[in-house]
Parts: C-alpha cells; sequence; structure tokens
C-alpha cells in the first residue's frame, strides 16, 4: 500500500484549489435516474483510502498534512467564489494557520498586501503582510476577512466590519473557537461545504443554530453556489462562510495527491 503523504509536496494549491471545485460542482449536479452519485473513493477518519470496486485499501495519507492543504484550498475556493476582488484582505487569529492562509491568499488572489493580527505576540510578519496590533485594526475596511480562531472569544465582532463583507471561518472543525460574534451569523448569508454536515460540526454555526438565530433552511452548500450563484437579501449585511469539509473533498484531493506519483520534483514553498 502506497504512503501518499511525499506526495503532498507536489500539489500546487491551484490544483488542490481546482480539484475541490469540481468536486463540489459535480456533488451539487442532478446524478441522473435515482439520483445517485458516482461512486468514489472512499476517505476514512484515518484518510486510508479504499478503492471503489474491489474495496481494496489504496492509500494512506498524513491527516494533519492534507487536512492543512484541503483547509487552504477550501477557503481559497470559497474566496475566490464570495470575493472575487477584494482591495484589503484581513487575516487574523492563530499564527501557524494563518501564515499559510495569508500566503495563499497572495498567491490565488494576487493581492500583496494583506492584513495580519495574530494571536503570537512573537510573530514577525514577512512577504509584505502588515501586522496590526489588534484585530480590529486589521479587520477594519476589509472586503475579505479570514479567521482561524482558538478560543472561546470571538475574534471577529460585526461592529468591526464593513457592510458587505465576506467572512471566512477557518478554525478546526473539531474545536468549538468563537470566531464570530453572534450577530455576524444572524446578519450574514451564510454557506458552507455540506450543510448535514455543518449542522452537527462544533463551532459557531451549531451554536448560532441552538441559540434559534439560524435554522438549517439558512445555510446554503457551496457547491450549489458555484452552480447557482448566490442571493443575498438586502437584510443580510455579510456574507459568512465555514470551511467545515466533507469526505468528497477529501476524496477529491486523494486523487489529486495520488495523480502527482513521479511526475514532477517537489515544491518547496508549499504551506503545507
Amino acid at each position: 500500500m502506497l504512503s501518499a503523504t511525499p506526495l503532498l509536496a507536489h500539489v500546487s494549491l491551484e490544483e488542490a484549489v481546482e480539484a475541490i471545485r469540481q468536486a463540489l460542482v459535480d456533488d451539487a449536479a442532478p446524478h441522473g435516474p435515482g439520483g445517485r452519485a458516482p461512486t468514489r473513493p472512499t476517505v476514512e477518519p484515518a484518510l486510508l483510502t479504499t478503492d471503489p470496486g474491489t474495496g481494496g485499501q489504496v492509500a494512506l495519507v498524513d491527516t494533519d498534512r492534507m487536512g492543512r492543504l484541503g483547509l487552504v484550498a477550501r477557503v481559497m475556493l470559497a474566496a475566490q467564489t464570495l470575493c472575487p476582488l477584494p482591495c484589503r484582505v484581513a487575516v487574523t487569529g492563530d499564527a501557524s494557520l494563518g501564515q499559510a492562509l495569508a500566503r495563499a491568499v497572495q498567491v490565488i488572489h494576487h493581492v500583496r498586501d494583506v492584513q495580519v493580527w495574530f494571536d503570537d505576540p512573537g510573530f514577525a510578519p514577512d512577504r509584505g503582510w502588515r501586522l496590526n496590533g489588534s484585530a480590529r485594526s486589521a479587520i477594519a475596511g476589509a472586503q475579505l476577512v479570514i479567521t482561524c480562531a482558538t478560543g472561546s472569544s470571538p475574534v471577529v465582532e460585526h461592529t468591526w466590519l464593513t457592510d458587505g463583507a465576506v467572512i471566512i471561518g477557518a478554525s478546526a472543525a473539531t474545536t468549538d473557537a468563537a470566531e464570530v460574534d453572534a450577530a455576524v451569523l444572524s446578519r450574514s448569508t451564510v454557506v458552507v461545504d455540506d450543510v448535514e454536515r455543518a449542522v452537527t460540526r462544533p463551532g459557531p454555526i451549531r451554536r448560532a443554530l441552538g441559540e434559534g438565530l439560524l435554522t438549517p433552511s439558512d445555510l446554503t452548500a457551496l457547491g450549489d453556489v458555484l452552480r447557482q450563484g448566490l442571493d443575498r437579501p438586502a437584510a443580510r449585511s455579510f456574507t459568512y462562510y465555514r470551511a467545515d469539509g466533507s469526505r468528497i473533498l477529501d476524496a477529491a484531493l486523494v486523487r489529486l495527491i495520488l495523480a502527482h506519483e513521479d511526475r514532477r520534483p517537489a515544491r518547496a514553498d508549499q504551506p503545507w
């Protein structure tokens, strides 16, 4: 059985974004007679992939590294889709993940001047990032705000946001971190990777559902947005996307990674 982890270094961010885009579009599309989706490789929680025909084990992938690649790619796809031409971008929260996201914004959006605030007081910015003294100052005036929270206090408050802002929550899907305050959710058009998954995963969406600020019908799948566009009611000041992922997207990344076996030299500049 192949260890696919070394192949992660061969995958470009652009390829990962496109693989996820195609997987979401395919999954949202009608599937013909019976409404069944095409058979896909399955990915278990340990990221052991199996062949859909034989059921045999195909490959093992490092959970942390592929998880980072998948998260960054999902965030960048959402940013492309929901906020294609931002003039000002802010990245706030966890320094480790935040750096990968800030670099990715520069690659995908070609925004050189990224406002950052991270929770590590010893962090020294590079690559043209502008370090701010607070999350509020980094977010001020931003059309695109990407936050990766780790604590129970919101990293983004609604009073800091510009009307029309797109907020992307990139915190780990296994934590109950408070990315945004409740008013952000109640005033946002909410987009997720998978509606069924989003209502059960820890985090601000499940909290808002429990408090009655949202209902499952308020959630729109990113795949549907890619195929049909997004209706943003005037009463909703913001757009909020939560990057919770899905097994379909994990499987799409595994296929992409395995396709790079013996194909090209490793790239040294990858954030995963």
